[in-house]
């Protein structure tokens, strides 16, 4: 992928949005199936050693899940004998904010960012710790897969039921019509403004 800025602006969301979105199409295409869909990491489904933190998700942790495994995680993960703290996962401070540019910036924060430099040996080393190599590590997919996972919770709440139109999202994200017409490109698929990609 390429053009334009994807963190520390309001383009963070809907960026990472059309990237996963393609991703998913170029591997349906490879995959020959139609209806895979990318997994998200639900950062409290597994917990750590003794049942506490949280635990990278049994599909990428350890030698044994093959390309799954990525050996530049912070010590410990790979094989669940540390945890991330578990604070570093919640949303809670994000949901708090109704406006999306406060929201957008604060889930950026965390649990985007803190998540990343938990995986990522303190956003000291690779891959989920330095972003321009943070996609080496397969549960980077699993990791944004909640993240907008997470943002579609905060729009349907928002909305309140109503439909998540273009529309609906100029009247009521606070967002100027320049931000509905931001294009970039991604490698093999082509060109599409990302007003198009607020309804998944």
């Amino acid at each position: 992928p390429s053009g334009g800025p994807s963190h520390a602006n309001l383009q963070f969301r809907t960026w990472h949005r059309l990237y996963l979105h393609f991703l998913e199409r170029v591997m349906r295409k490879a995959s020959g199936d139609p209806r895979f869909t990318l997994p998200y990491w639900d950062y409290y489904a597994e917990t750590g050693p003794h049942g506490k933190g949280i635990a990278l998700p049994t599909l990428v942790r350890g030698t044994s899940t093959g390309p799954m495994y990525d050996e530049f995680r912070t010590p410990g993960l790979n094989t669940n004998k540390t945890a991330i703290a578990v604070g570093s996962g919640s949303a809670v401070q994000a949901f708090k904010f109704t406006d999306f540019r406060n929201f957008s910036f604060q889930l950026e924060m965390q649990p985007h960012g803190a998540m990343h430099c938990a995986a990522g040996f303190g956003c000291q080393a690779p891959d989920m710790g330095i972003v321009p190599v943070a996609g080496l590590d397969p549960v980077f997919y699993m990791h944004h897969a909640n993240i907008d996972r997470l943002w579609q919770c905060w729009l349907m709440r928002k909305s309140g039921g109503k439909p998540i139109t273009l529309a609906w999202a100029k009247t009521n994200l606070g967002m100027d019509e320049n931000w509905f017409t931001q294009s970039f490109t991604f490698a093999d698929i082509g060109v599409r403004p990302l007003g198009a990609m607020i309804a998944p």
